[in-house]
């Protein structure tokens, strides 16, 4: 059920209007970095949609991992991500919508939390203050997203990378395209620039891949848990048989 649940969770994380660019060989967001130059390339590659001002509609962000308190046992701490995105994020990722406050202002240290972090972690409400960093941050709203990113925080991408010291480094672009049909021309666009080494995919296929993994772990360690269970019950019977 676990591993079935996490697969239906990131299965609906993504779309393929939208491409995520990694390093070349990164695999994930975590083991990828890319350089301001190489965030230049991919937002001037043929196929990504451009607003009214005729800027690319693209995403440049970074994932942080932070220790914050459950609310079912305070004493001890969990892992969350802190998703540090532009003002671009919320046009790339239309799905996700403020359903209390408003979202963080660029510059400042605040932060907006989805939905399942609220309810799993303590001291997300609105209005609170979380020390992350060594620094305080600002608790200004919560969304919703309807998928993988309800268990994140948001903040500004700039002041997430100052205060973990990234420097002006992304590890992913996500871009949003002019059509599902031009992800063929991005994709070969970057993929033959000498410029960069990046590996792309649309958000949907990069999603599935990451479930594919993480779902196989649950499995895996669930059935054998089950089965050590399974022997301690069956010896169980046998000496109450006996």
């Amino acid at each position: 059920a676990m591993g079935d649940g996490l697969t239906a969770t990131l299965q609906q994380t993504g779309s393929n209007d939208t491409a995520i660019v990694l390093r070349g060989g990164s695999g994930a967001e975590s083991n990828s970095v890319l350089t301001r130059d190489d965030i230049d390339v991919v937002e001037q590659a043929p196929g990504i949609a451009r607003d009214a001002q005729g800027k690319p509609i693209a995403s440049a962000e970074l994932v942080v991992v932070a220790n914050v308190p459950k609310k079912s046992d305070p004493a001890t701490d969990a892992n969350v991500a802190i998703r540090g995105v532009g003002d671009e994020a919320w046009t790339v990722w239309p799905n996700v919508k403020i359903t209390q406050g408003r979202k963080f202002t660029p510059g400042m240290r605040e932060l907006d939390v989805g939905e399942g972090a609220e309810r799993q972690f303590a001291g997300l409400d609105v209005g609170k203050t979380l020390r992350l960093a060594g620094q305080d941050w600002t608790i200004v709203g919560v969304f919703a997203s309807g998928d993988a990113h309800g268990s994140e925080l948001w903040g500004d991408s700039k002041s997430v990378a100052s205060a973990y010291r990234r420097g002006s480094s992304a590890e992913s672009v996500i871009a949003r395209l002019t059509s599902p049909k031009a992800f063929d021309k991005f994709k070969a666009s970057l993929m033959g620039d000498p410029r960069v080494k990046v590996d792309v995919s649309t958000t949907r296929d990069y999603f599935n891949k990451q479930s594919e993994g993480l779902s196989k772990v649950i499995r895996i360690v669930g059935i054998t848990i089950g089965v050590i269970m399974a022997i301690g019950a069956i010896f169980g019977a046998l000496n109450t048989m006996y």
